[in-house]
Protein backbone atom coordinates (compact mmCIF):
# COMPACT_ATOMS: atom_id res chain seq x y z
CA UNK A 1 0.00 0.00 0.00
CA UNK A 2 1.74 3.54 -1.38
CA UNK A 3 1.74 6.00 1.29
CA UNK A 4 -1.16 8.55 1.14
CA UNK A 5 0.09 12.19 -1.07
CA UNK A 6 -0.51 14.66 1.40
CA UNK A 7 -2.08 18.52 0.70
CA UNK A 8 0.42 20.20 -1.33
CA UNK A 9 1.63 17.02 -3.36
CA UNK A 10 -2.37 16.31 -4.38
CA UNK A 11 -3.14 20.32 -5.36
CA UNK A 12 0.46 20.46 -7.32
CA UNK A 13 -0.96 17.39 -9.41
CA UNK A 14 -4.74 18.29 -9.97
CA UNK A 15 -3.80 21.89 -10.84
CA UNK A 16 -1.08 20.95 -13.88
CA UNK A 17 -3.25 18.25 -14.83
CA UNK A 18 -5.71 20.83 -16.39
CA UNK A 19 -2.55 23.34 -16.89
CA UNK A 20 0.17 21.26 -18.72
CA UNK A 21 0.66 17.64 -19.20
CA UNK A 22 4.27 17.36 -19.56
CA UNK A 23 4.33 18.78 -16.69
CA UNK A 24 1.94 16.73 -14.75
CA UNK A 25 3.42 13.62 -16.05
CA UNK A 26 6.96 14.63 -15.04
CA UNK A 27 5.23 15.54 -11.43
CA UNK A 28 3.85 11.92 -11.23
CA UNK A 29 6.80 10.01 -12.34
CA UNK A 30 8.54 12.72 -9.64
CA UNK A 31 6.24 11.80 -7.14
CA UNK A 32 7.21 8.02 -7.07
CA UNK A 33 9.48 8.86 -4.72
CA UNK A 34 7.33 8.44 -1.70
CA UNK A 35 9.34 11.04 0.04
CA UNK A 36 8.14 13.44 -1.86
CA UNK A 37 4.66 12.93 -1.37
CA UNK A 38 4.82 14.93 2.23
CA UNK A 39 4.18 18.17 2.82
CA UNK A 40 7.44 18.23 4.05
CA UNK A 41 8.89 18.03 0.95
CA UNK A 42 7.25 20.46 -1.09
CA UNK A 43 7.34 23.12 1.97
CA UNK A 44 11.34 22.23 2.62
CA UNK A 45 13.28 19.97 0.32
CA UNK A 46 11.57 21.61 -2.95
CA UNK A 47 12.14 24.90 -1.73
CA UNK A 48 15.70 24.56 -0.60
CA UNK A 49 16.49 23.28 -3.93
CA UNK A 50 14.56 26.11 -5.88
CA UNK A 51 16.40 28.75 -3.48
CA UNK A 52 19.98 27.08 -4.30
CA UNK A 53 20.09 26.79 -7.39
CA UNK A 54 22.16 28.80 -10.37
CA UNK A 55 20.18 28.34 -13.52
CA UNK A 56 16.51 28.64 -13.74
CA UNK A 57 14.82 26.47 -16.77
CA UNK A 58 11.53 26.57 -18.08
CA UNK A 59 9.67 24.95 -21.27
CA UNK A 60 8.36 27.98 -23.43
CA UNK A 61 4.55 26.15 -24.82
CA UNK A 62 3.38 27.84 -27.99
CA UNK A 63 -0.05 28.31 -26.49
CA UNK A 64 -2.79 28.97 -29.75
CA UNK A 65 -4.42 32.83 -29.25
CA UNK A 66 -6.51 33.61 -32.39
CA UNK A 67 -5.88 33.74 -36.37
CA UNK A 68 -4.85 37.58 -37.01
CA UNK A 69 -8.16 39.04 -38.51
CA UNK A 70 -5.89 40.87 -41.33
CA UNK A 71 -2.88 38.65 -42.08
CA UNK A 72 -4.38 35.46 -41.22
CA UNK A 73 -1.23 34.67 -39.10
CA UNK A 74 -1.82 31.55 -36.43
CA UNK A 75 -0.81 33.98 -33.29
CA UNK A 76 0.83 31.99 -29.78
CA UNK A 77 1.05 32.96 -26.31
CA UNK A 78 4.22 32.15 -24.91
CA UNK A 79 3.53 30.15 -21.70
CA UNK A 80 6.36 29.11 -19.00
CA UNK A 81 5.84 26.15 -17.22
CA UNK A 82 8.12 24.93 -14.50
CA UNK A 83 9.70 21.45 -13.67
CA UNK A 84 8.41 19.94 -10.66
CA UNK A 85 10.70 20.95 -8.10
CA UNK A 86 9.67 24.40 -8.44
CA UNK A 87 6.06 23.81 -8.87
CA UNK A 88 6.14 21.69 -5.42
CA UNK A 89 7.83 24.74 -4.10
CA UNK A 90 5.27 27.09 -5.64
CA UNK A 91 2.45 25.11 -4.23
CA UNK A 92 4.28 25.49 -0.69
CA UNK A 93 4.19 29.37 -1.38
CA UNK A 94 1.01 29.90 -2.69
CA UNK A 95 -0.07 28.00 0.45
CA UNK A 96 1.58 29.80 2.83
CA UNK A 97 -0.15 33.25 1.09
CA UNK A 98 -2.99 31.59 1.28
CA UNK A 99 -3.07 30.92 5.16
CA UNK A 100 -1.32 34.99 5.24
CA UNK A 101 -4.07 36.15 3.39
CA UNK A 102 -5.29 39.62 3.61
CA UNK A 103 -4.08 41.17 0.26
CA UNK A 104 -3.21 37.67 -0.66
CA UNK A 105 -6.98 36.69 -1.31
CA UNK A 106 -8.71 37.96 -3.73
CA UNK A 107 -10.77 41.11 -3.34
CA UNK A 108 -14.63 39.84 -3.09
CA UNK A 109 -15.22 41.76 -6.56
CA UNK A 110 -12.72 39.71 -8.23
CA UNK A 111 -13.22 35.88 -9.68
CA UNK A 112 -10.36 34.46 -10.58
CA UNK A 113 -6.87 32.79 -9.25
CA UNK A 114 -8.97 32.56 -5.84
CA UNK A 115 -5.93 30.41 -3.51
CA UNK A 116 -7.47 27.83 -1.96
CA UNK A 117 -7.74 28.63 1.61
CA UNK A 118 -9.04 25.09 2.71
CA UNK A 119 -6.00 24.00 4.45
CA UNK A 120 -6.99 20.00 3.96
CA UNK A 121 -8.30 21.14 0.45
CA UNK A 122 -6.14 19.13 -1.86
CA UNK A 123 -8.21 20.24 -5.22
CA UNK A 124 -5.27 22.29 -6.71
CA UNK A 125 -3.66 25.75 -6.13
CA UNK A 126 -6.68 27.65 -6.98
CA UNK A 127 -10.19 27.08 -6.47
CA UNK A 128 -11.55 25.69 -9.92
CA UNK A 129 -11.79 28.59 -12.61
CA UNK A 130 -15.16 28.21 -13.79
CA UNK A 131 -16.75 27.48 -10.29
CA UNK A 132 -15.64 31.03 -10.12
CA UNK A 133 -16.65 32.18 -13.78
CA UNK A 134 -20.61 30.74 -12.68
CA UNK A 135 -20.21 32.32 -9.43
CA UNK A 136 -19.12 35.79 -11.07
CA UNK A 137 -22.58 35.68 -13.92
CA UNK A 138 -24.43 34.42 -10.62
CA UNK A 139 -23.45 37.87 -8.66
CA UNK A 140 -24.03 40.01 -11.98
CA UNK A 141 -27.57 38.63 -12.15
CA UNK A 142 -28.25 39.57 -8.36
CA UNK A 143 -27.21 43.23 -9.15
CA UNK A 144 -29.26 43.12 -12.23
CA UNK A 145 -32.23 42.61 -10.42
CA UNK A 146 -31.76 44.91 -8.00
CA UNK A 147 -31.40 47.60 -10.65
CA UNK A 148 -33.75 46.81 -13.68
CA UNK A 149 -32.79 50.78 -14.83
CA UNK A 150 -29.06 49.58 -14.89
CA UNK A 151 -27.03 48.53 -17.97
CA UNK A 152 -23.95 46.01 -18.39
CA UNK A 153 -21.11 46.99 -20.05
CA UNK A 154 -18.13 44.45 -20.28
CA UNK A 155 -14.79 45.03 -20.95
CA UNK A 156 -11.63 44.09 -21.56
CA UNK A 157 -8.18 45.10 -20.35
CA UNK A 158 -5.60 44.77 -23.56
CA UNK A 159 -2.48 42.64 -23.03
CA UNK A 160 -2.75 42.57 -19.40
CA UNK A 161 -0.40 39.85 -17.88
CA UNK A 162 2.13 40.92 -20.88
CA UNK A 163 2.30 44.45 -19.83
CA UNK A 164 3.47 43.74 -15.72
CA UNK A 165 6.85 44.79 -15.53
CA UNK A 166 9.36 42.76 -12.99
CA UNK A 167 9.85 46.02 -11.50
CA UNK A 168 6.32 46.43 -10.52
CA UNK A 169 5.55 42.94 -9.45
CA UNK A 170 9.15 42.26 -7.38
CA UNK A 171 7.36 46.08 -5.74
CA UNK A 172 3.61 45.00 -5.33
CA UNK A 173 5.36 41.52 -3.80
CA UNK A 174 7.32 42.80 -1.51
CA UNK A 175 4.40 45.10 -0.09
CA UNK A 176 2.24 42.81 0.46
CA UNK A 177 4.24 40.51 1.98
CA UNK A 178 5.38 43.20 4.49
CA UNK A 179 1.40 43.97 5.17
CA UNK A 180 0.57 40.41 6.03
CA UNK A 181 3.63 39.56 7.80
CA UNK A 182 4.66 36.52 5.46
CA UNK A 183 7.53 33.79 6.87
CA UNK A 184 10.73 35.78 5.44
CA UNK A 185 11.42 32.14 3.68
CA UNK A 186 8.64 32.41 2.12
CA UNK A 187 8.91 36.19 0.97
CA UNK A 188 12.45 35.29 0.03
CA UNK A 189 11.70 32.67 -2.44
CA UNK A 190 9.63 34.77 -4.00
CA UNK A 191 11.80 37.07 -4.62
CA UNK A 192 14.43 34.14 -5.62
CA UNK A 193 11.66 33.07 -8.45
CA UNK A 194 11.52 37.16 -9.31
CA UNK A 195 14.96 37.18 -9.84
CA UNK A 196 15.25 33.67 -12.01
CA UNK A 197 13.04 35.07 -14.54
CA UNK A 198 14.78 38.17 -14.99
CA UNK A 199 17.87 35.71 -15.55
CA UNK A 200 16.29 33.70 -17.70
CA UNK A 201 15.16 36.27 -19.90
CA UNK A 202 18.22 37.97 -20.00
CA UNK A 203 19.74 40.12 -16.82
CA UNK A 204 20.80 42.81 -18.53
CA UNK A 205 17.44 43.61 -20.74
CA UNK A 206 15.89 46.72 -19.37
CA UNK A 207 12.02 46.52 -18.11
CA UNK A 208 11.21 42.94 -18.23
CA UNK A 209 7.91 41.76 -18.10
CA UNK A 210 6.65 38.84 -16.00
CA UNK A 211 6.36 35.34 -17.11
CA UNK A 212 3.39 33.67 -17.77
CA UNK A 213 2.69 30.53 -16.44
CA UNK A 214 3.97 30.13 -13.89
CA UNK A 215 1.20 30.28 -10.69
CA UNK A 216 3.09 33.01 -8.72
CA UNK A 217 2.10 35.05 -11.85
CA UNK A 218 -1.25 34.86 -11.05
CA UNK A 219 -0.94 35.50 -7.87
CA UNK A 220 1.41 38.86 -9.23
CA UNK A 221 -1.78 39.94 -11.54
CA UNK A 222 -4.05 40.17 -8.88
CA UNK A 223 -1.88 42.12 -6.24
CA UNK A 224 -1.05 44.90 -8.79
CA UNK A 225 -4.50 45.17 -9.31
CA UNK A 226 -5.86 45.48 -6.19
CA UNK A 227 -6.20 48.54 -5.86
CA UNK A 228 -8.03 49.34 -8.53
CA UNK A 229 -10.39 46.39 -7.64
CA UNK A 230 -10.98 48.17 -4.05
CA UNK A 231 -11.01 51.62 -5.69
CA UNK A 232 -14.15 50.83 -8.08
CA UNK A 233 -16.08 48.52 -5.68
CA UNK A 234 -15.71 51.64 -2.99
CA UNK A 235 -17.51 53.60 -5.59
CA UNK A 236 -19.69 50.88 -6.99
CA UNK A 237 -20.57 48.78 -4.56
CA UNK A 238 -22.25 45.04 -5.49
CA UNK A 239 -21.76 46.73 -9.36
CA UNK A 240 -18.30 46.06 -10.32
CA UNK A 241 -17.12 42.22 -11.29
CA UNK A 242 -13.70 41.19 -12.45
CA UNK A 243 -12.11 37.75 -14.20
CA UNK A 244 -8.73 38.09 -14.69
CA UNK A 245 -9.08 40.85 -17.66
CA UNK A 246 -12.65 40.50 -18.39
CA UNK A 247 -14.16 43.90 -16.50
CA UNK A 248 -18.07 43.51 -16.43
CA UNK A 249 -19.56 46.56 -14.68
CA UNK A 250 -23.92 47.04 -13.37
CA UNK A 251 -25.21 50.26 -12.94
CA UNK A 252 -27.73 52.85 -14.15
CA UNK A 253 -26.35 54.13 -17.45
CA UNK A 254 -24.38 57.55 -16.28
CA UNK A 255 -23.06 56.15 -13.63
CA UNK A 256 -22.26 52.71 -15.28
CA UNK A 257 -19.70 55.36 -17.87
CA UNK A 258 -18.05 57.31 -15.41
CA UNK A 259 -17.03 54.06 -13.80
CA UNK A 260 -15.82 52.89 -16.71
CA UNK A 261 -13.82 56.40 -17.15
CA UNK A 262 -12.78 56.09 -14.13
CA UNK A 263 -11.66 52.59 -14.83
CA UNK A 264 -9.65 53.28 -18.11
CA UNK A 265 -8.01 56.30 -16.05
CA UNK A 266 -6.95 53.89 -13.41
CA UNK A 267 -5.39 51.99 -15.94
CA UNK A 268 -3.41 54.46 -17.51
CA UNK A 269 -0.67 54.42 -14.39
CA UNK A 270 -0.46 50.75 -14.90
CA UNK A 271 0.88 51.20 -18.29
CA UNK A 272 -2.73 49.36 -19.55
CA UNK A 273 -5.75 50.30 -21.90
CA UNK A 274 -9.08 48.74 -22.56
CA UNK A 275 -9.75 47.21 -25.24
CA UNK A 276 -12.60 49.01 -27.11
CA UNK A 277 -13.06 46.61 -29.95
CA UNK A 278 -14.50 44.14 -27.19
CA UNK A 279 -16.41 46.20 -25.85
CA UNK A 280 -20.02 45.25 -25.06
CA UNK A 281 -23.64 47.17 -23.55
CA UNK A 282 -26.88 45.79 -22.90
CA UNK A 283 -29.52 46.55 -20.51
CA UNK A 284 -30.15 44.26 -17.47
CA UNK A 285 -33.08 43.47 -18.49
CA UNK A 286 -31.99 41.63 -21.94
CA UNK A 287 -29.03 40.49 -19.83
CA UNK A 288 -31.44 38.60 -17.46
CA UNK A 289 -32.40 36.51 -20.21
CA UNK A 290 -29.12 34.40 -20.10
CA UNK A 291 -29.49 34.15 -16.36
CA UNK A 292 -29.89 30.52 -16.25
CA UNK A 293 -27.45 30.20 -18.85
CA UNK A 294 -25.13 27.97 -16.60
CA UNK A 295 -27.90 25.73 -14.82
CA UNK A 296 -28.55 22.08 -15.53
CA UNK A 297 -31.13 21.01 -16.91
CA UNK A 298 -33.19 17.75 -15.23
CA UNK A 299 -32.21 14.71 -15.19
CA UNK A 300 -28.76 13.58 -16.48
CA UNK A 301 -26.47 16.59 -16.98
CA UNK A 302 -22.40 16.39 -18.25
CA UNK A 303 -21.54 16.54 -14.60
CA UNK A 304 -23.88 13.75 -13.15
CA UNK A 305 -22.72 11.86 -16.44
CA UNK A 306 -19.03 12.65 -14.89
CA UNK A 307 -19.46 12.06 -10.99
CA UNK A 308 -21.29 8.43 -11.97
CA UNK A 309 -18.55 7.37 -14.20
CA UNK A 310 -16.43 8.24 -11.48
CA UNK A 311 -17.82 6.33 -8.73
CA UNK A 312 -17.91 3.16 -10.69
CA UNK A 313 -14.34 3.20 -11.42
CA UNK A 314 -13.44 4.06 -8.19
CA UNK A 315 -15.87 1.53 -6.27
CA UNK A 316 -16.02 -1.22 -9.29
CA UNK A 317 -12.78 -0.84 -10.77
CA UNK A 318 -12.51 -4.00 -12.66
CA UNK A 319 -15.33 -2.38 -14.98
CA UNK A 320 -13.17 -0.33 -16.63
CA UNK A 321 -12.50 -2.38 -19.33
CA UNK A 322 -16.12 -3.34 -19.87
CA UNK A 323 -17.33 0.32 -19.69
CA UNK A 324 -14.37 1.17 -22.71
CA UNK A 325 -16.10 -2.02 -24.62
CA UNK A 326 -19.70 -0.06 -24.89
CA UNK A 327 -18.12 3.41 -25.24
CA UNK A 328 -16.10 1.51 -28.55
CA UNK A 329 -19.58 0.25 -29.69
CA UNK A 330 -21.60 3.57 -28.87
CA UNK A 331 -19.00 6.28 -30.56
CA UNK A 332 -18.30 7.44 -27.31
CA UNK A 333 -14.84 8.43 -27.82
CA UNK A 334 -13.84 8.59 -23.90
CA UNK A 335 -10.63 6.59 -22.28
CA UNK A 336 -11.86 5.98 -18.56
CA UNK A 337 -8.39 6.16 -16.70
CA UNK A 338 -7.95 3.34 -13.86
CA UNK A 339 -8.42 4.27 -10.37
CA UNK A 340 -7.45 0.59 -9.21
CA UNK A 341 -4.29 1.80 -7.38
CA UNK A 342 -5.53 4.50 -6.08
CA UNK A 343 -8.71 3.00 -4.42
CA UNK A 344 -6.18 0.90 -2.06
CA UNK A 345 -5.00 3.83 -0.12
CA UNK A 346 -5.50 3.65 3.62
CA UNK A 347 -7.67 6.57 3.77
CA UNK A 348 -9.97 5.62 1.07
CA UNK A 349 -10.80 2.21 2.41
CA UNK A 350 -11.05 3.92 5.60
CA UNK A 351 -13.98 5.94 3.52
CA UNK A 352 -15.50 3.49 2.26
CA UNK A 353 -16.04 1.29 5.66
CA UNK A 354 -17.30 4.35 6.85
CA UNK A 355 -20.05 4.88 4.36
CA UNK A 356 -20.65 1.81 3.80
CA UNK A 357 -22.93 1.70 6.99
CA UNK A 358 -25.56 4.01 5.13
CA UNK A 359 -28.42 2.31 3.52
CA UNK A 360 -28.54 5.33 0.70
CA UNK A 361 -24.91 4.86 0.27
CA UNK A 362 -25.08 0.93 -0.43
CA UNK A 363 -28.26 1.74 -3.11
CA UNK A 364 -26.72 4.61 -4.51
CA UNK A 365 -23.60 2.25 -5.68
CA UNK A 366 -25.18 -0.85 -7.03
CA UNK A 367 -27.70 1.54 -9.21
CA UNK A 368 -24.44 3.19 -10.60
CA UNK A 369 -22.13 0.09 -10.63
CA UNK A 370 -23.25 -1.29 -14.03
CA UNK A 371 -21.03 0.15 -17.11
CA UNK A 372 -24.13 0.03 -19.17
CA UNK A 373 -25.99 3.12 -17.00
CA UNK A 374 -23.09 4.94 -17.77
CA UNK A 375 -23.04 4.04 -21.54
CA UNK A 376 -26.79 4.60 -21.71
CA UNK A 377 -26.19 8.20 -20.15
CA UNK A 378 -23.56 9.50 -22.74
CA UNK A 379 -25.85 8.36 -25.70
CA UNK A 380 -28.76 10.56 -24.05
CA UNK A 381 -26.44 13.30 -23.37
CA UNK A 382 -25.02 13.11 -27.47
CA UNK A 383 -28.67 13.45 -28.19
CA UNK A 384 -29.43 15.99 -26.52
CA UNK A 385 -26.45 17.82 -26.85
CA UNK A 386 -27.14 17.50 -30.56
CA UNK A 387 -30.22 18.71 -31.12
CA UNK A 388 -29.19 21.91 -29.29
CA UNK A 389 -26.27 22.49 -31.13
CA UNK A 390 -27.82 22.05 -34.03
CA UNK A 391 -30.57 25.33 -33.08
CA UNK A 392 -27.60 27.05 -31.81
CA UNK A 393 -25.75 27.00 -35.18
CA UNK A 394 -28.69 27.54 -37.17
CA UNK A 395 -29.17 31.33 -35.55
CA UNK A 396 -25.69 31.91 -34.30
CA UNK A 397 -24.65 33.77 -37.75
CA UNK A 398 -27.60 36.21 -37.01
CA UNK A 399 -26.80 37.09 -33.76
CA UNK A 400 -24.98 40.33 -32.43
CA UNK A 401 -23.17 41.31 -29.23
CA UNK A 402 -24.50 40.50 -26.04
CA UNK A 403 -26.53 37.62 -27.23
CA UNK A 404 -23.85 36.50 -29.65
CA UNK A 405 -21.07 36.65 -26.29
CA UNK A 406 -23.65 35.26 -24.31
CA UNK A 407 -24.23 32.18 -26.73
CA UNK A 408 -20.77 31.87 -27.83
CA UNK A 409 -20.35 30.53 -24.18
CA UNK A 410 -23.04 27.60 -24.50
CA UNK A 411 -21.17 27.23 -27.93
CA UNK A 412 -17.70 26.33 -26.68
CA UNK A 413 -19.68 23.78 -24.11
CA UNK A 414 -21.45 22.02 -26.72
CA UNK A 415 -18.54 21.59 -28.78
CA UNK A 416 -16.38 20.57 -25.91
CA UNK A 417 -18.18 17.87 -25.35
CA UNK A 418 -19.49 16.59 -28.82
CA UNK A 419 -16.08 15.95 -29.22
CA UNK A 420 -16.30 13.11 -27.01
CA UNK A 421 -19.97 12.21 -27.67
CA UNK A 422 -20.72 12.96 -31.50
CA UNK A 423 -21.17 10.90 -34.32
CA UNK A 424 -18.07 10.14 -36.11
CA UNK A 425 -20.54 11.37 -39.55
CA UNK A 426 -21.74 14.10 -37.65
CA UNK A 427 -18.54 15.47 -36.58
CA UNK A 428 -17.21 16.69 -40.46
CA UNK A 429 -20.83 18.73 -40.33
CA UNK A 430 -20.04 20.05 -37.06
CA UNK A 431 -16.84 21.02 -38.24
CA UNK A 432 -17.83 23.10 -41.54
CA UNK A 433 -20.65 24.67 -39.48
CA UNK A 434 -18.14 26.51 -36.93
CA UNK A 435 -15.34 27.02 -39.31
CA UNK A 436 -16.65 30.26 -40.05
CA UNK A 437 -16.68 31.40 -36.21
CA UNK A 438 -13.22 33.33 -35.62
CA UNK A 439 -12.90 32.09 -31.85
CA UNK A 440 -13.85 28.42 -33.30
CA UNK A 441 -11.04 28.09 -35.94
CA UNK A 442 -9.11 25.53 -33.43
CA UNK A 443 -12.12 23.39 -32.49
CA UNK A 444 -12.98 23.21 -36.26
CA UNK A 445 -9.62 21.44 -36.77
CA UNK A 446 -9.66 19.66 -33.52
CA UNK A 447 -12.62 18.33 -35.14
CA UNK A 448 -11.65 17.41 -38.85
CA UNK A 449 -8.35 15.79 -37.29
CA UNK A 450 -11.05 13.13 -34.94
CA UNK A 451 -13.07 12.81 -37.93
CA UNK A 452 -10.28 11.94 -40.65
CA UNK A 453 -7.60 11.02 -38.42
CA UNK A 454 -4.89 13.19 -40.60
CA UNK A 455 -3.51 16.01 -38.19
CA UNK A 456 -1.82 17.90 -40.68
CA UNK A 457 -4.06 21.00 -40.46
CA UNK A 458 -3.79 20.70 -37.15
CA UNK A 459 -0.57 20.41 -36.22
CA UNK A 460 -0.04 24.38 -37.01
CA UNK A 461 -2.53 25.55 -34.46
CA UNK A 462 0.13 24.00 -31.87
CA UNK A 463 -0.08 21.70 -28.64
CA UNK A 464 -2.74 22.85 -27.39
CA UNK A 465 -4.71 22.10 -30.33
CA UNK A 466 -3.19 18.51 -30.02
CA UNK A 467 -4.32 17.70 -26.55
CA UNK A 468 -7.60 18.81 -27.62
CA UNK A 469 -7.74 15.98 -29.84
CA UNK A 470 -5.75 13.43 -28.05
CA UNK A 471 -7.75 11.91 -26.18
CA UNK A 472 -10.53 11.12 -28.57
CA UNK A 473 -8.35 10.57 -31.31
CA UNK A 474 -6.55 7.63 -28.99
CA UNK A 475 -9.93 6.42 -28.08
CA UNK A 476 -10.20 5.84 -31.72
CA UNK A 477 -6.78 3.92 -32.44
CA UNK A 478 -3.69 4.25 -31.53
CA UNK A 479 -2.16 5.65 -34.96
CA UNK A 480 -2.47 9.02 -37.36
CA UNK A 481 -1.28 10.34 -40.07
CA UNK A 482 0.32 13.96 -40.75
CA UNK A 483 1.50 14.90 -44.36
CA UNK A 484 4.02 18.28 -44.65
CA UNK A 485 4.64 20.40 -41.85
CA UNK A 486 7.17 23.06 -41.19
CA UNK A 487 9.02 21.04 -38.92
CA UNK A 488 11.34 24.59 -38.46
CA UNK A 489 8.41 25.94 -36.18
CA UNK A 490 8.11 25.22 -32.42
CA UNK A 491 4.83 25.22 -31.85
CA UNK A 492 3.93 22.14 -34.71
CA UNK A 493 7.23 19.98 -32.84
CA UNK A 494 5.29 20.79 -29.40
CA UNK A 495 2.05 19.55 -30.69
CA UNK A 496 3.81 16.07 -32.34
CA UNK A 497 5.51 15.82 -29.33
CA UNK A 498 1.78 15.87 -27.37
CA UNK A 499 0.75 13.27 -29.76
CA UNK A 500 3.34 11.12 -28.53
CA UNK A 501 2.89 11.65 -25.50
CA UNK A 502 -0.01 10.13 -25.51
CA UNK A 503 0.13 7.04 -27.16
CA UNK A 504 -0.54 8.15 -30.59
CA UNK A 505 2.10 7.36 -33.68
CA UNK A 506 1.93 10.03 -36.36
CA UNK A 507 2.94 8.02 -39.98
CA UNK A 508 4.05 10.14 -42.57
CA UNK A 509 6.44 12.18 -40.57
CA UNK A 510 9.55 12.12 -42.70
CA UNK A 511 12.49 12.14 -40.47
CA UNK A 512 13.09 11.37 -36.71
CA UNK A 513 12.25 14.35 -34.53
CA UNK A 514 15.00 14.95 -32.00
CA UNK A 515 14.02 17.76 -30.34
CA UNK A 516 14.29 16.92 -26.02
CA UNK A 517 10.79 17.73 -25.85
CA UNK A 518 9.95 14.68 -28.45
CA UNK A 519 12.83 12.49 -27.04
CA UNK A 520 11.09 12.80 -23.56
CA UNK A 521 7.43 11.87 -25.13
CA UNK A 522 8.65 8.93 -27.11
CA UNK A 523 10.89 7.40 -24.53
CA UNK A 524 13.22 5.07 -26.31
CA UNK A 525 17.15 4.60 -26.22
CA UNK A 526 17.13 8.00 -27.62
CA UNK A 527 15.73 9.58 -25.19
CA UNK A 528 18.88 8.61 -22.65
CA UNK A 529 20.94 11.42 -24.27
CA UNK A 530 18.49 13.58 -22.07
CA UNK A 531 20.64 12.94 -19.35
CA UNK A 532 23.09 14.95 -21.09
CA UNK A 533 20.50 17.54 -22.57
CA UNK A 534 21.67 20.99 -22.72
CA UNK A 535 18.60 22.29 -22.29
CA UNK A 536 17.76 22.03 -18.51
CA UNK A 537 14.46 21.74 -18.11
CA UNK A 538 14.23 18.22 -20.23
CA UNK A 539 17.37 17.32 -18.92
CA UNK A 540 15.67 17.36 -15.31
CA UNK A 541 13.12 15.87 -17.03
CA UNK A 542 14.55 12.64 -18.69
CA UNK A 543 16.63 12.22 -15.16
CA UNK A 544 12.88 11.96 -12.96
CA UNK A 545 11.83 9.80 -16.53
CA UNK A 546 15.26 7.06 -15.89
CA UNK A 547 15.58 4.10 -17.74
CA UNK A 548 13.43 1.25 -16.43
CA UNK A 549 10.25 2.10 -17.90
CA UNK A 550 9.66 2.72 -21.14
CA UNK A 551 5.85 3.20 -20.62
CA UNK A 552 6.33 5.52 -17.62
CA UNK A 553 4.38 8.44 -19.37
CA UNK A 554 1.82 6.63 -20.66
CA UNK A 555 0.76 4.95 -17.22
CA UNK A 556 0.87 8.30 -15.56
CA UNK A 557 -1.63 9.59 -18.33
CA UNK A 558 -4.04 6.50 -17.93
CA UNK A 559 -3.80 6.10 -14.25
CA UNK A 560 -5.12 7.90 -11.35
CA UNK A 561 -3.18 9.96 -9.05
CA UNK A 562 -5.31 9.18 -5.81
CA UNK A 563 -8.92 9.19 -5.59
CA UNK A 564 -9.33 12.54 -5.40
CA UNK A 565 -8.29 12.88 -9.37
CA UNK A 566 -10.96 14.40 -11.45
CA UNK A 567 -11.45 12.76 -14.64
CA UNK A 568 -10.49 15.59 -16.78
CA UNK A 569 -11.56 16.05 -20.57
CA UNK A 570 -8.77 18.20 -21.66
CA UNK A 571 -11.27 19.85 -24.86
CA UNK A 572 -13.52 21.09 -22.68
CA UNK A 573 -10.72 22.29 -20.30
CA UNK A 574 -9.16 24.18 -23.06
CA UNK A 575 -12.53 25.27 -24.45
CA UNK A 576 -13.26 26.64 -20.76
CA UNK A 577 -10.49 28.33 -20.51
CA UNK A 578 -10.01 30.41 -23.75
CA UNK A 579 -13.72 31.64 -22.79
Amino acid sequence: MKPLPEVLAARAVHQYRRRDIFAYVSLRQYLKNHAALRDIWSDEIAMDLVADRKQPYYNEVKSFKEIHAQTFETEFRSIHIPGPNEILAETALLAACAEAGGAFRCHPSVYSYRLCNNPSDNVGVFEPYFDGFKQRHTDIAAACHAQPDAIVIYTDIRKYYPSITLDRALSAWRRVCKEVNLEARYAALGEKLFSDSRIYQNPDEPDQKLLTGPMLSHVIGNLIFRDIDEDLSAHLPNGYFRYVDDVAIVAPRERALAIEQRLEEQLKRLDLELNHGKRIEVSASKWLKGENDFVDNPGVSWKTFVGDMKRLLLFYPQERKTLQTLFNLTGIRILPIDYADAVHERNFLENINHYIRFRWFRRSTRAKSWAGVIANQAVELRRRYAAELETLLNEFESLREYERKRKLYRLRFLVARMAYLGLSQDLPVISQAISGIPEMAMASAVYDSIASRRVTQLMKYGPTAAQSAAQPLRAGGDTVTCGEVDWSKNEVIQAYAVFRLNGLKVEGVPVTVLHPIVRFSDWTELSFSLFKERDGYFRELGCIHGMDDPDANRWAIETAFDPDDAMVFDMQEIMQASS
